[in-house]
C-alpha cells in the first residue's frame, strides 16, 4: 500500500513538473510574441519624412536613431551594403571601416530624414530606409567612393540610379572596386541577394 502511495505521488509530482515546464514555455512564447508585436507596431508607426536624431553608426549595416517621441530605432540603409569592419580580409575590412567613418561624417549634423520604400523592415526587424540630410540621400556619395555596393533582397525605387553610380565607380576602380578580393566578395553577395529576389 505504501509503495502504491509513493508511485502515485511520483506520478503526481511528475505531472506537476510537466505542467510547470509547459506553462513556462507558453509564457515565454507569449512574451516573445508581445515583443515582436511591439517592434512591428513601432516600425509601422514611423512615417516617411520623419526627422530623427542620429545616435550612432553601429557598423556597416546598422544606424541607431532616436525618434521625436524618444524611441530608439535601428535603421538598415536601404539598397546598399558594405563589409564588416572587423573582417580580416584583404581590402574588405578596411573598406568597411572607411564606410562607417564616411557615413558618420555625412551624418555629423546629428539629424536626418527617413524615407521608406515599399517594404519597411528586413527579416531582422530593422527599419529599411534611405537617410536624407539637407535634402540629399547620403548613399550615392558612398557608392561613388566605392565604400559600399548596391544590393538588397528588396526592390526599391532608387535602384537604377544607385546602379548607375556603382557602374561609374567600377569603371574608375574606386574604393572596393580597386581591390580584386573585395570586388569579388561584393559581386558574390550581390548574386546571392539577386537569387533570393528571384525566388521570392
Amino acid at each position: 500500500m505504501i509503495s502504491r502511495l509513493f508511485r502515485r505521488l511520483g506520478r503526481f509530482w511528475g505531472l506537476m513538473a510537466y505542467l510547470a515546464i509547459v506553462s513556462a514555455m507558453f509564457t515565454y512564447d507569449v512574451e516573445r510574441f508581445k515583443a515582436e508585436t511591439k517592434r512591428a507596431r513601432a516600425a509601422a508607426s514611423v512615417d516617411s519624412g520623419t526627422r530623427v536624431q542620429i545616435v550612432e553608426v553601429v557598423d556597416a549595416c546598422q544606424i541607431l536613431v532616436r525618434h521625436p517621441d524618444g524611441r530608439e530605432l535601428t535603421i538598415r540603409l536601404l539598397g546598399v551594403s558594405s563589409f564588416d569592419p572587423a573582417l580580416n580580409e584583404p581590402g574588405a575590412g578596411a573598406i568597411g571601416r572607411s564606410f562607417v567613418t564616411s557615413l558618420t561624417q555625412a551624418l555629423r549634423g546629428g539629424v536626418a530624414v527617413l524615407e521608406f520604400g515599399e517594404q519597411r523592415r528586413d527579416r531582422k526587424g530593422r527599419l529599411l530606409a534611405h537617410l536624407t540630410v539637407d535634402g540629399h540621400d547620403v548613399a550615392p556619395a558612398l557608392i561613388q567612393q566605392g565604400l559600399c555596393f548596391v544590393g538588397t533582397t528588396v526592390p526599391f525605387a532608387r535602384e537604377d540610379a544607385y546602379l548607375k553610380v556603382e557602374r561609374e565607380a567600377k569603371l574608375a576602380g574606386t574604393g572596393l572596386w580597386g581591390h580584386p578580393e573585395a570586388a569579388q566578395r561584393a559581386e558574390y553577395m550581390k548574386a546571392l541577394w539577386e537569387a533570393v529576389r528571384k525566388d521570392a
